[in-house]
């Protein structure tokens, strides 16, 4: 990354992590001749978008959402079909539950989502011998489980790699700076006051996007506005897992069940993109908002909690709550989420400031299709119907009404 920033640009982007990246590239692909400058104090998809759990699914119940969701399966698809090598695989996302009440609901579930506009082909419903016929590592105890098809895992560094890659030539630059102020004027944004290891610099520019992440908020206070985003800290563990308890071909597995106050949603799938053996556990066990910093510290307790839970789905786990269970990592980042669970994606009120933001746990399998959508916005494209359901406009007036409710996610969210 660069130090030294021109005296102006054509667009200014605060963040490199996938969100930024993603509408470098949706304005790279339509205007080659532009300067798109990518600000960031760390190396791109360093942060947040380096702590992923790596996955992307169709699977929503809102429209708008399954829209999304679909035009950037098919923009990641497009990319491999152009040469890009990042990993991605189709395993789908199985929702599992051991509650029998759960299980009875499960139809419905299904009903909900196809309404929202997904096919008839877009999951299968399992009954309890289906399960252990399909995948015997469960517990048999499982009642009943969704198996959502067009999902499955996505390698996020290597996603935003490809699309940097593929637009660097298109006037894609990045800087190693902070963003720490802008100046609006009377017709909008003017400049942007970037914080480099040589000293402040001001860039000229018409044209901002607040991609910053779990700091979109206080980026976006810069220009007066206030964002409707909290941050709660998501954590995952990698683990070995030398025995073979989850096969390799395992999707990605959901525990649809609260046990003991505690909330559902603990999840587990193989991932080989650390080791061979390895596995990835997360649970969003916290839900409560917190102020983000870089290097959060993860509670000591949360691999021990997450495997306890995690081997109520899959016993074979169970071994490795007695034994050194091998961790190769444990860590966290911050997620930005909005009260209704889906994205900012659109004008702010400010004239020339955009948001790219709250893509809470869905930043890697949404950013291709949001990337495009920010450029839209931008370039003033024709947008799609859905498009509006993404303005930050819809919780104008509506900030600390529609806060979300303590200890809740929204819906969605695993």
């Amino acid at each position: 990354m660069g130090r030294h920033l021109g005296a102006s640009a054509d667009v200014i982007i605060a963040g490199a992590g996938i969100a930024g990246i993603a509408a470098a590239w949706g304005l790279a692909r339509r205007r080659e001749d532009w300067t798109v400058l990518l600000v960031d104090p760390r190396p791109p998809l360093s942060l947040t978008s380096n702590r992923p759990e790596a996955n992307y699914r169709n699977w929503w119940p809102q429209a708008a959402m399954v829209e999304l969701a679909n035009r950037s399966i098919d923009l990641m698809a497009d990319l491999q079909s152009s040469g890009a090598t990042f990993a991605m695989n189709q395993r789908g996302y199985l929702y599992v539950t051991a509650d029998a009440a759960t299980a009875e609901r499960l139809p419905a579930r299904i009903a909900e989502y196809r309404g929202a506009g997904l096919g008839p082909a877009a999951a299968d419903l399992l009954e309890p011998g289906e399960i252990r016929a399909r995948f015997p590592h469960l517990s048999p105890g499982i009642r009943g489980a969704i198996h959502a098809l067009r999902a499955g895992s996505v390698d996020t560094v290597g996603l935003g790699m490809a699309m940097l890659e593929q637009e660097r030539g298109g006037g894609i630059e990045l800087a190693e700076g902070r963003v720490v102020g802008v100046d609006v004027g009377s017709s909008g944004v003017r400049s942007v006051t970037v914080w480099t290891p040589d000293g402040l610099e001001q860039v000229e520019t018409s044209r901002f996007v607040d991609a910053a992440g779990p700091w979109a908020g206080d980026v976006a206070l810069f220009l007066g506005v206030r964002l409707p985003i909290e941050t709660v800290l998501r954590q995952k563990v990698l683990m070995h897992d030398p025995l073979g308890v989850v096969p390799r071909s395992a999707p990605f597995t959901i525990g649809l069940d609260d046990r003991g106050g505690r909330p559902p949603g603990v999840h587990i799938k193989p991932d080989d993109s650390v080791a061979g053996d390895a596995i990835k556990l997360g649970w969003a066990v916290d839900q409560n908002p917190q102020p983000p910093i870089e290097d959060p510290a993860c509670p000591r307790e949360f691999p021990h909690d997450v495997l306890a839970r995690a081997a109520t789905i899959i016993p074979g786990l169970a071994a490795y709550l007695d034994r050194d269970p091998g961790i190769i990592d444990h860590d966290g980042g911050f997620y930005a989420r909005t009260p209704d669970g889906m994205p900012l994606i659109g004008p702010l009120e400010v004239e020339g400031a955009y948001a790219l933001a709250g893509l809470a746990g869905f930043g890697a399998m949404m950013a291709p299709a949001a990337g495009e959508l920010i450029a839209a916005w931008i370039l003033g494209d024709d947008l799609a119907g859905w498009a509006a359901d993404f303005e930050p406009a819809r919780f104008s007036g509506q900030y600390d009404r529609l806060r979300t409710p303590p200890g809740s996610a929204p819906s969605g969210e695993l």
